[in-house]
């Protein structure tokens, strides 16, 4: 539950990052159960979905920039 996230966060940025601002990223349809209990700086629940339509519209580039060299 919460209290397993907030501990696997706290752990992860003081023994992978300790040195470092570290900014936790909430995603997803769950996500938004923790949105307000300080366990992510930042939701963004469509996170995944914008990445895969940003590698969509970067392959379909290179697929167009290609499609003369046959």
């Amino acid at each position: 539950g919460l209290a397993s996230i907030k501990e696997i966060c706290g752990r992860l940025k003081q023994e992978i990052f300790p040195k470092e601002d570290v900014l936790i990223l909430g995603t997803g349809g769950l996500g938004r159960l923790y949105e307000d209990q300080g366990v992510f700086d930042v939701y963004i629940p469509d996170l995944v979905l914008i990445g895969l339509r940003v590698l969509a519209e970067k392959n379909k580039d290179i697929s167009s920039a290609g499609a003369g060299c046959r």
